[in-house]
């Protein structure tokens, strides 16, 4: 097992310094001629960690195919994937050599797509930025900013932050800021409401440049949802749409806060249609055996028509139904009378 892990790690250097080769070549392992450049990297790393002919080479073959067949499927798209896959692939190929050539493609096909898989997911994480800081060099730098509720205070602010250490500081800069804003716009938006925060899911925003094609990516994710874009356009909504649909929220009207959690709105302008729509028919219930007098004078008058399109939007909204937040201001002040936090 020690000399096994001894060749892999020698062959996953081998593998990483050729691939350095293809790419200054212009060749990526999805199409045919840099397949064909990574299979024959394959068949040298078994020739020199090995030393091995004949049926090997068979084995580095079917290797090869399984790898090019995984690629094919799923594409690594960080340099964590590509790594993952190069492992992951000679792992399966190693666990399937004993059946034969077809356990070697197998093996390396399944390798190389959970190694993919790994790989990329593992990209967003700490773990990723050091591998990219290692490996990376300075082909693509990212940066990532989160976002959290300060259940002291009520109010949402900037947590924390990582990434590229060679991400230009105005680049940082420019995240920290982009965050701030988007917590001013939540807390805001809740303090004119008079609605307190108690929970809120992390939130998180996210760049990454890649120098070689010149290009930028975002991401935003909040409430479970991922926002990904080519620029900052629609990022600050998305954090704050998500986290005001899945905080657990106290005080202000409780029509309101009924609308919050089952806004399916995509932009704040649509969600503050939709608090309008909860204040009129918070109004008509304080209010609606006078209202409905009105109405029955003159069912066919304008006063009638425009509450029973209030009524109707309450309704698609499911201001008429009971949520878990109805109960939440009970429970708190059942807490604070027992002086339990």
């Amino acid at each position: 097992l020690f000399t096994y892990a001894a060749q892999t790690g020698i062959s996953s250097v081998l593998d990483y310094a050729l691939e350095q080769i293809g790419q200054a070549a212009g060749l990526t392992a999805n199409t045919f001629g840099g397949a064909l450049f990574y299979g024959a990297d394959g068949i040298s790393e078994a020739a020199l960690t090995t030393q091995v002919v004949g049926t090997q080479i068979v084995f580095a073959a079917a290797a090869f195919a399984g790898r090019y067949l995984a690629t094919e499927i799923v594409a690594p798209h960080t340099i964590a994937g590509s790594i993952g896959a190069s492992i992951g692939g000679s792992i399966g190929a190693f666990i399937g050599a004993p059946f034969g050539a077809p356990g070697v493609f197998i093996g390396s096909f399944i390798g190389s797509v959970v190694g993919t898989v790994v790989g990329d997911w593992l990209s967003d994480t700490w773990l990723g930025d050091v591998i990219g800081d290692l490996f990376g060099g300075n082909d693509a730098d990212s940066w990532t900013v989160t976002m959290d509720l300060d259940r002291a205070t009520g109010q949402f602010e900037r947590s924390g932050q990582r990434g590229s250490k060679t991400l230009a500081a105005s680049s940082k800069a420019f995240m920290g800021s982009m965050a701030d804003t988007t917590t001013d716009v939540i807390n805001e938006y809740l303090d004119t409401l008079g609605i307190t925060a108690l929970d809120a899911p992390q939130t998180t925003l996210y760049m990454h440049v890649n120098y070689n094609n010149k290009s930028v990516y975002f991401r935003a994710i909040a409430g479970g949802e991922t926002f990904q874009s080519g620029d900052t356009d629609g990022l600050v909504e998305h954090i704050a749409l998500q986290t005001l649909k899945n905080a657990t929220l106290a005080g202000g009207n409780v029509y309101v806060r009924r609308a919050l959690a089952n806004s399916e709105a995509t932009t704040l302008v649509e969600l503050d249609s939709q608090v309008q729509i909860a204040m009129q028919f918070a109004t008509y219930m304080e209010n609606k055996a006078v209202i409905d007098a009105l109405i029955a004078l003159d069912p066919q008058s304008a006063f009638a028509a425009g509450w029973l399109i209030t009524l109707l939007q309450a309704e698609a909204l499911g201001l008429d139904q009971w949520q878990a937040s109805d109960f939440v201001d009970g429970l708190r002040g059942a807490f604070q009378v027992l002086q339990l936090e």
